[in-house]
């Protein structure tokens, strides 16, 4: 994989966890009939080619559909739930009137195709902060590179008008990579997507709920749609279960779904947003990409804690770095703490840990305290002169903003800084 932020490009390896890959390309023909043999082979019942002309209500519900195959007789056909998983402009969320929130207009347009010959990494992607693109490829079937630019909407009639020119334009900022993809030969024709709204929706109701992009949909920046859409669609079959079995009341069994999508949800589509804006990288991202660049296994760590790696991934990338060079970054952001980077956990002689709840409040939900202990990439710590029993809170900056943390940093790293917040990573 390579990742270039308009700094350097950043190679890593072995993105690979217990047997699967981090990522996965397949044409989408392949990946719908994986899916389809699935659900069939687990006892669903297919009907190819049949169109929902409307939905039957009863008694304010959400009672089935109606529709027919092409030439056919309309039928009519009843559930005790109704499931809509049929994109962004869902009819079933549009008959239901089912509400969205956090929306954020459609931020970035994407333009791509399919070349053969091209030398290229499995994954390549390239953000050019300051000329508003992102370009990104990687390998898929019969050893064709799918290759994306991203631009703003507002440059959208540029793309319309010429496809290829404006293509090309934008692969010439990162000239390496422009000059591999023109060594190649293009198989396909261009293809376009414009239409590509942020929002949360109300995934359910009175007989009926929502899956995939119906339920939730972001900018394709960050590719999360497919893997957020498999992860849901398992929450949400195992709270319908538990409301058919009984075992709790169908509409808390789905309220407690929504809640659950959104918390996984919550920080990647606000990632994913700040990405597709364009935002620029902030300084210790940067500074950190620099002191992992000749560091492989720091290099993938960083790579898979940044990319939405796990509790157990995050805590190997502190073990990584044990063998950097102390490196100590400050730099000033929006908010009121100044950052501070140390790399190489020696260097924070850490000798106890502060129970979470106390630090975000003994009266703190459980769930509060859950998704704090699971943002595990940044460190809050206070510097106080005379603490001779330094602690450390493992949590993110939602969970932990302006908390009482203390810690101690050794002198040799820091020694004009007393009484002062910072954030850091380790």
């Amino acid at each position: 994989m390579v990742r270039d932020a308009g700094d350097f490009p950043l190679r890593v390896g072995d993105l690979v966890e217990d047997g699967v890959a981090w990522g996965y390309g397949p044409r989408r023909v392949t990946f719908d009939k994986i899916l389809i043999d699935a659900a069939t082979g687990s006892g669903a019942e297919l009907r190819e080619n049949f169109g929902v002309t409307g939905y039957v209500s009863d008694g304010g519900a959400m009672a089935g559909i109606r529709g027919r195959h092409p030439g056919g007789t309309e039928v009519e056909e009843r559930a005790a739930i109704t499931i809509g998983a049929d994109g962004r402009r869902s009819p079933l969320a549009h008959a239901v009137r089912a509400q969205a929130y956090n929306e954020v207009p459609a931020l970035l347009c994407y333009y791509f195709s399919y070349w053969s010959g091209v030398e290229s990494e499995q994954f390549e992607l390239y953000t050019r902060t300051a000329e508003r693109r992102v370009i990104f490829s990687f390998r898929t079937e019969d050893d064709l590179y799918a290759i994306f630019v991203g631009a703003p909407m507002e440059e959208l009639p540029v793309f319309q008008r010429n496809p290829e020119a404006a293509f090309l334009a934008s692969l010439d900022l990162v000239p390496d990579f422009s000059d591999r993809v023109r060594a190649g030969r293009r198989a396909e024709r261009f293809y376009g997507a414009t239409d590509l709204p942020n929002f949360d929706r109300k995934p359910f109701g009175p007989g009926w709920a929502l899956a995939g992009d119906a339920g939730l949909h972001k900018d394709p920046y960050l590719a999360l749609g497919i893997c957020d859409a498999l992860r849901d669609v398992e929450w949400l079959a195992s709270a319908i279960a538990d409301g058919l079995s009984g075992g709790r009341p169908m509409q808390a069994a789905l309220a407690a779904y929504e809640l659950r999508r959104n918390e996984a949800s919550s920080r990647d589509y606000d990632d994913n947003i700040t990405m597709a804006r364009f935002t620029p990288f902030r300084p210790e991202v940067l500074g950190l990409r620099a002191a992992v660049r000749n560091q492989p296994q720091q290099a993938t760590a960083f790579t898979k804690a940044v990319m939405g790696g796990s509790w157990r991934e995050r805590r190997l990338l502190h073990r990584s770095f044990q063998d950097l060079p102390c490196v100590a970054v400050a730099a000033q952001t929006e908010d009121p703490f100044p950052i501070l980077i140390v790399l190489r956990r020696t260097n924070l002689r850490t000798e106890r840990r502060v129970p979470l709840a106390p630090r975000i409040g003994a009266g703190a939900r459980r769930r509060d305290r859950d998704a704090a202990r699971s943002e595990m990439d940044l460190l809050f710590l206070e510097i106080v002169e005379g603490t001779s029993k330094p602690a450390i809170v493992d949590g993110g900056i939602d969970g932990f903003r302006g908390a009482n943390v203390h810690a101690l940093v050794r002198p040799a790293v820091l020694p004009q800084h007393r009484q002062h917040h910072f954030r850091v990573l380790l």
